[in-house]
């Protein structure tokens, strides 16, 4: 279909084509303008859309909201950006957001207590119940932390004072030295941050 109005002749099949811009209720109908001058209507989209600018194809069109990373449509939902397409992020409940690696925004749960009652390598950012009512055990902390890792560690039923919780340097210093963390009394909790160079303690 070709036709001519106050702006320059397009070609068009599509419905309302070179129409003067207009003020629309339909919240789902947009008109948009080439750089040529020429007029078209992107159609309601018969799902959850968005619109997006194909570069491409060099047109703006509605992108069902499922088809940009394949990942479901729900509560928490949270778009980025990669290598300039959108991305979907899909949160649940219990979750927050935090910067991942490489600045990359992620949905992570939120912290909670782990038991544990045998010898064990744990990973930072870990709330630990040391259980040592049955025989003393080791956690041996990240062999290589970053900096602003942290684990926390509480006394599970009150029997470090008799099985000695032990937590293992695994090569790096804690306060400054060569040695491995003695907890011999009952009803502690600490924390660990490693600063970059060595483990720093914190009690409650």
């Amino acid at each position: 279909m070709s036709c001519c109005n106050s702006y320059p002749a397009c070609e068009s099949s599509l419905p309302y084509a070179c129409e003067p811009l207009e003020v629309t209720s339909q919240g789902k109908r947009v008109v948009v303008e080439d750089l040529s001058g020429c007029q078209k209507t992107i159609v309601e989209p018969d799902v959850p859309s968005l619109l997006r600018y194909d570069l491409t194809t060099q047109k703006i069109e509605w992108v069902d909201q499922t088809d940009i990373s394949g990942l479901p449509i729900g509560t928490g939902l949270l778009v980025s950006e990669v290598s300039g397409s959108p991305f979907w992020l899909a949160g649940t409940t219990g979750q927050f957001l935090k910067v991942g690696a490489g600045g990359v925004f992620e949905f992570a749960p939120l912290t909670s207590w782990v038991s544990i009652n045998s010898n064990t390598t744990i990973v930072a950012g870990q709330y630990i119940l040391a259980d040592t009512s049955s025989a003393p055990i080791t956690l041996f902390l990240p062999a290589t932390p970053s900096v602003s890792d942290s684990v926390v560690i509480a006394d599970h039923s009150g029997t470090w004072d008799t099985n000695n919780l032990t937590v293992n340097r695994n090569s790096q210093t804690i306060e400054g030295l060569s040695e491995n963390l003695i907890c011999n009394i009952s009803g502690k909790m600490f924390t660990l941050i490693f600063n970059g160079i060595t483990w720093k303690l914190f009690t409650v």
